[in-house]
């Protein structure tokens, strides 16, 4: 068989496993849930500035109806450059309901110390299952050093 004939055989299995995946990514949706029943992406996000002054604040909240879910957030946040604070530590958490599902923290040195500013991002995920509708919702503190948060975005995706 010559090379022509088998770069041209190459290339047709090559398509056609292409187009196989492609149908499969779009018959076949997470957690092997069924088209006809699989769940949307729920997405809600919030712009800043948001001062977040030590209150463990709910920044962006999402209702989701019964399934499986994976989870995610994120956030990035920096303190005012006046506080007199020599750190910028942020946490967030997530939570269904009551519950909590995940959390993450920074906790990073102003440039210039004390007066300076300082970023970071904080990111959260869980994978839950429920049997009805809940809210979860992302929350982050400032643990007292002044810190702002920006493009806040908390997502489920079934």
């Amino acid at each position: 068989m010559n090379a022509n004939i088998r770069n041209r055989i190459a290339v047709t299995f090559g398509a056609v496993g292409i187009l196989a995946a492609v149908v499969a990514m779009t018959t076949a949706p997470a957690f092997g849930v069924s088209a006809a029943t699989s769940n949307p992406v729920i997405s809600a996000r919030k712009n800043g500035p948001i001062a977040l002054n030590n209150s463990n604040k709910i920044l962006v909240a999402i209702t989701v109806p019964a399934g499986k879910w994976f989870i995610t957030g994120k956030m990035w946040a920096d303190s005012a450059p006046s506080t007199p604070t020599t750190n910028t530590v942020v946490g967030c958490s997530i939570f269904q309901g009551g519950t909590f599902l995940d959390n993450s923290a920074f906790n990073t040195p102003k440039v210039g110390g004390a007066g300076g500013t300082s970023a970071g991002v904080n990111i959260v995920n869980a994978v839950i299952s429920l049997s009805s509708k809940a809210t979860i919702t992302f929350r982050c503190d400032d643990f007292g050093s002044k810190a702002v948060a920006h493009t806040v975005v908390l997502s489920a995706i079934g």
